[in-house]
């Protein structure tokens, strides 16, 4: 496990004289960590010499570690056994007897083997209870959760023979995932169960919440289970050809729901409601932007009733193309495109909706936005940098997107990157003789569409700002300064279209020895 400071925790057996619960922990670079436990390294016994064999190991928000397997019990046959250390690799008193926690699940042998925290703090450990799967649910100090199963214990039978659990998942509406593996009658399947919150079997899944996947005529054993965002399960375990192993992987829906996906461009998936799609900016009249969607159903039911609407203020100067069909079979997509023709200059919007029986995106909805007419300087460098030519969101002129103290127009008229924090490299700057007052700053040349206005004042409580020098947009090579009253400028090349500009102001303007200078930046007609 990889803790949120790089540490690396390894967790497994350490033998003495049989086994007991260990754990090491190594710094980024692979070196033991000297502050926990001892030079790295953790030793738990469950008992007097006993044989204690830990099988999986999970990380909680609070950089606790909690370690699940087996141990040796009162009765003397194998029981559930968790342990929990605090970050320096002590046991933490709080949870269990002294910071550990022994389980009789069945009547006979019980074995932990995999354990997962959920986002509750609740713990969950899956494994072998008897011949069938086991799960039981602790609180975070422990105890059993009575509001799990029976007294926090569940045991499912997967077919008539012995089945043998490995992994365990959440899914993100709290159901639960064990994968494992049982008999055929012949060989090993992979086998799978889920359940909701409470321990009871989740019906909607497979046959009854349990379902088995045989990949041949050899022995198939899954040993581990993750679940995806887009809620499919994927199991991964070995699976014999014949002559030897190969590698198993098996990826199921998670829901037996359809679920709509769209995606512009192909592989960028959209969000419902807040996704939104740029045509740029397109002279009217002249060839048409067009952009493809791609809708996929990444549920586990046809997705049907499929059509595309769209409305808003521009919605005719948006057309969108045939979809080919109004349902989707589980995992299949089709392509349709939006061609963007304005009718007229200036931004233009809709809104386009994708219908279906998806339970919670019907409709889907897309912003869609163009511009008629040619992007200014400005708006092309939005569109670079933030993917939308807008004043609004990431690209808004207010908005300091790096966290530098440089807002986004000041970004632009400087030649900075938004995306950086370097306003160190930019940033004004200004010093005096004993005559004189200067003032540097960097601009753009290729900023046509700002106004660079340097303006002086003796006393920032009283005195009004007043304009010394001025550039109405930037000439091809260097900004044209334009001074009402004849300070010193000098005009220097900073590299790709940059220009470091030095304003000096004798005193005299001031009419004492202090002053105040600084560059005001706007859009022009602003």
């Amino acid at each position: 496990m990889i803790q949120n400071d790089d540490k690396i925790v390894v967790a497994g057996e350490l033998a003495t004289r049989c086994a007991d619960f260990g754990l090491v922990r190594y710094l980024a670079d692979g070196s033991l960590d000297p502050t926990f436990g001892s030079g790295g390294v953790v030793m738990t016994d469950f008992g007097t010499n006993s044989c204690d064999y830990l099988q999986g190991a999970a990380l909680q928000a609070d950089g606790k570690i909690v370690v699940a397997g087996y141990a040796p019990g009162a009765s003397g046959n194998n029981d559930f056994a968790l342990a929990r250390y605090n970050t320096d690799g002590s046991l933490d008193l709080s949870f269990g007897t002294d910071g550990k926690v022994t389980t009789p699940v069945g009547t006979g042998g019980d074995w932990g083997r995999s354990v997962v925290v959920q986002p509750d703090g609740k713990i969950l450990v899956t494994g072998e209870v008897g011949r069938d799967f086991g799960l039981v649910r602790y609180l975070s100090d422990g105890s059993l959760d009575a509001s799990f199963g029976t007294g926090g214990k569940v045991s499912t039978a997967i077919d008539r023979f012995e089945a043998f659990p490995r992994g365990v998942a959440l899914q993100s509406d709290g159901r639960i995932v064990v994968a494992g593996y049982t008999s055929n009658g012949r060989d090993n399947d992979f086998a799978l169960a889920r359940y909701n919150s409470d321990g009871t079997l989740d019906a909607s899944f497979g046959n009854g919440g349990k379902l088995m996947t045989d990949f041949g005529s050899g022995h198939d054993r899954a040993r581990s289970v993750v679940v995806q965002e887009n809620g499919k399960i994927v199991v991964a375990g070995e699976s014999y050809n014949g002559t030897n192993y190969d590698f198993a992987l098996v990826r199921y829906f998670g829901s037996l729901d359809p679920e709509i996906t769209v995606e512009q461009p192909a592989g960028t998936r959209l969000a419902d409601g807040s996704g939104s799609v740029e045509f740029g900016a397109v002279e009217p009249g002249t060839t048409p932007v067009v952009r493809a969607f791609t809708v996929k159903n990444t549920g586990g039911a046809v997705l049907s009733g499929l059509a595309v609407t769209k409305d808003g203020a521009n919605a005719a100067d948006f057309a969108v193309g045939s979809l080919g069909t109004t349902s989707l079979a589980p995992g299949a997509s089709l392509t349709f495109t939006v061609s963007f023709s304005p009718s007229a200059l200036g931004p233009r919007s809709a809104t386009l909706r994708i219908a279906s029986n998806d339970a919670d995106e019907n409709p889907f909805d897309i912003a869609l936005r163009g511009i008629g007419g040619s992007l200014s300087p400005l708006q092309a460098w939005r569109l670079a940098h933030f993917g939308s030519p807008s004043d609004s969101g990431d690209g808004a002129n207010a908005n300091d997107f790096d966290g530098d103290g440089y807002v986004n127009l000041l970004e632009y008229a400087s030649g900075s990157d938004p995306k950086v924090a370097d306003a160190a490299t930019v940033r004004p700057g200004a010093s005096a003789s004993s005559d004189k007052f200067f003032y540097t700053f960097t601009c753009d040349a290729r900023c046509t569409d700002i106004t660079y206005t340097v303006q002086a004042t003796a006393a920032l409580e009283t005195v009004p700002w007043t304009d010394i020098a001025k550039s109405i947009g930037g000439a091809a090579v260097s900004p044209e300064f334009m001074f009402p009253f004849g300070p010193l400028c000098e005009v220097s090349d900073a590299g790709t279209g940059l220009r470091r500009v030095t304003i000096a102001i004798p005193a005299a303007s001031f009419g004492q020895l202090t002053g105040f200078l600084r560059v005001r930046i706007a859009e022009r007609n602003h």
